[in-house]
């Protein structure tokens, strides 16, 4: 059998992580200034306009950046020309989106409420851009360049949002701007090192790749639309039965449940591209994503069992008071999140096989239930209701995919110890909102020791290596 070639995904991992772990600590200075400068009503009013937005540029864009992506590594083979042939064809492709984008904003400002209308269509162009020229460097494996640059965003945006609300005192719409201002510094950066504009040729324009980059891109945009319903039609709904403030707490809580995963994230982000570049034969590729899908489950449950009792005894002491009820949501809110990584990790494994239907069936699915059931789940729990919802729809969809992709090509899955591990995720999340705060340190401390060696199975090897060899020298 052909050996499978295969990126390192422990280099691209940790290098993608270093810029994960700036992402985090700028969200750990910048929720603490939220919640002091933004009341939950305001808040919520920003959540509103940017999960508006978002799903305008789902809309307008159609997963193009994601396409180019997976088209940059080649069909049949990887070389300088498929590259250049993916992100020019893509960039022709951008180009009718953002006329789109501009007739959605104007249409949506004048059918409903979309609060900053106009930070939003910037705020728009400049998110579809930061990440079409960050894709650009993840397919040219420049992982310090889209590090740098990632980083470059957060750090700015830092900068910028703090100044622009405790100086300026400025509102919530500080927040578009600032994330506008940083997504174009990003591209700048990486424009300056992979001269994307100056090497531009007519050539590389492939009007026949075309039609096979919408094929896989459409399914794609109607499964990120599913997606946007599990991220953010629960903002909506909040807003329409409970008010803009019951938005903002759950808001505030979602920020927390999004930094989870300052190592899986880069996990993950590496994961994404060695999936699309690996080629050879079937029985050894279904072997390697087996093993893959095992151990992120594992992984991922190990960093949720960490994650919710640390949060659960810092938000006292970080918050504003105003916002010290949300502890509850952020035990939900943080499962759901975590389900839905594990989802994108299954995207991926779909996405070499060039075969989107799968992605967008399951979460079309997922999100038709969330849209079911997430008013009755409201007028029933609360703000909660809105949490419990979307980890419903996240769950089917992360379900559905691992069944097809297991029963399409036979992966042999060690369910014992997944199993075993979620249940420990589980039972350490749910005990996390019961105990004091001293039962809750003895919490994280045995979740830190029961994760760490499948979070850092390297170093703890080594130690365990280095006393093994001074016992024999005794």
């Amino acid at each position: 059998m052909a050996k499978l070639k295969i990126r390192n995904i422990t280099k691209k991992s940790l290098i993608y992580s270093i810029g994960t772990i700036v992402s985090s600590l700028s969200s750990l200075i910048l929720i603490p200034i939220y919640s002091k400068y933004l009341s939950p009503s305001d808040y919520g009013k920003y959540e509103l306009a940017f999960s508006l937005t978002f799903l305008l540029v789902i809309i307008s864009y159609f997963e193009i950046h994601v396409t180019m992506l997976r088209f940059m590594y080649g069909i049949r083979n990887e070389n300088v020309k498929t590259k250049y042939e993916a992100i020019y064809t893509s960039a022709f492709l951008r180009t009718i989106s953002t006329l789109l984008l501009l007739v959605f904003v104007f249409f949506i400002n004048r059918v409903t409420l979309y609060p900053y209308y106009q930070y939003g269509i910037v705020f728009g162009f400049c998110f579809a851009l930061g990440f079409f020229y960050l894709n650009c460097a993840r397919g040219f494996d420049k992982e310090y360049e889209y590090t740098t640059a990632f980083s470059i965003f957060h750090i700015m945006n830092l900068i910028v949002n703090s100044f622009l609300l405790i100086v300026m005192k400025m509102g919530a719409e500080s927040l578009l701007i600032s994330q506008s201002i940083s997504y174009l510094a990003q591209a700048i950066y990486i424009e300056s090192k992979l001269k994307i504009i100056k090497n531009f040729e007519r050539r590389f324009i492939n009007f026949k790749l075309l039609p096979k980059m919408l094929k896989f891109s459409i399914p794609l945009a109607i499964a990120a639309i599913g997606i946007w319903v599990l991220q953010f039609y629960s903002n909506i709904r909040l807003v329409a039965l409970l008010g803009s403030s019951a938005n903002g707490f759950y808001a505030m809580a979602l920020n927390f449940a999004r930094s989870i995963p300052t190592f899986a994230n880069g996990v993950i982000i590496a994961w994404e591209e060695i999936a699309f570049s690996i080629r050879g034969d079937t029985q050894d590729k279904n072997k390697y994503f087996a093993d893959s899908i095992s151990k992120v489950l594992v992984m991922l449950s190990c960093v949720y069992m960490v994650f919710v009792p640390f949060v659960t005894l810092i938000i006292p002491y970080y918050l504003d008071p105003s916002y010290h009820n949300i502890i509850s949501i952020v035990v939900i809110t943080t499962a759901g999140r975590t389900i839905n990584f594990f989802s994108l990790f299954l995207a991926s494994i779909f996405g070499n096989k060039i075969n989107s239907k799968p992605l967008m069936i399951s979460t079309s699915i997922g999100a038709i239930v969330d849209i079911l059931i997430i008013n009755f789940m409201i007028n029933k729990f609360g703000i909660i209701g809105a949490a419990i919802s979307d980890t419903i729809g996240f769950t089917i969809v992360a379900l559905i995919r691992f069944y097809w992709l297991k029963i399409e090509n036979h992966y042999n899955i060690k369910f014992f110890k997944i199993f075993t591990y979620f249940a420990i995720a589980t039972a350490i999340g749910y005990l996390s909102l019961l105990v004091n705060e001293k039962q809750n340190i003895i919490l994280v401390v045995v979740a830190i020791l029961i994760a760490a060696p499948n979070i850092l199975p390297g170093p703890i090897a080594k130690v365990k290596e280095h006393f093994t060899n001074i016992r024999k020298k005794k």
